[in-house]
């Protein structure tokens, strides 16, 4: 059982390379979506993206091997235990430990994106009709914010080396 656990851990968690790609991997799945005109689902895999893409600035910034970080010894179940504070999917969270906090608080493209998001933005998947929310303008419009121009928070990202 405690092998079993410690696989899942180890799913759960992921090194600033992985989490660079799983952001890849979710806006090249966006694009996908787009294109087949599944704004519901583009605009929820965007928020996705966004978090996978703190994380990683979290892991470079923190300068630690995996978010989210594992402590090395075991509690009194012998499972190894998660540092507590970084198991979140909330942006603004995630904005401070990445240590982007001054970088991004005036930063028009991440402010518009997350505005988007506000909330339990994670748990959206389980409300229904989200059409209204992520409508083909709004998504177009995120995905512009997201990685499709040349002030995208994914290319700040990448050329001012962020994650």
């Amino acid at each position: 059982m405690i092998w079993l656990t410690a696989c899942i851990i180890r799913a759960m968690v992921k090194t600033r390379e992985e989490w660079q790609q799983l952001c890849r991997h979710k806006i090249d799945l966006v694009k996908r979506l787009i294109a087949q005109k599944e704004w519901e689902v583009a605009g929820e895999y965007m928020g996705y993206a966004l978090e996978c893409a703190l994380k990683a600035a979290a892991c470079k910034t923190l300068d630690i091997d995996s978010y989210p970080p594992i402590k090395i010894w075991r509690d009194a179940a012998r499972q190894p235990n998660e540092i507590s504070g970084f198991k979140t999917h909330e942006f603004d969270a995630l904005i401070v430990l990445g240590g982007l906090s001054k970088r991004f608080s005036a930063d028009f493209e991440l402010n518009q994106f997350t505005s988007s998001y506000t909330g339990d933005w994670e748990n959206r998947r389980y409300e229904g009709d989200l059409s209204t929310v992520y409508d083909e303008k709004t998504v177009i419009e995120l995905s512009k914010l997201l990685y499709d121009s040349d002030e995208s928070i994914i290319n700040k990202f990448d050329k001012e080396g962020l994650w």
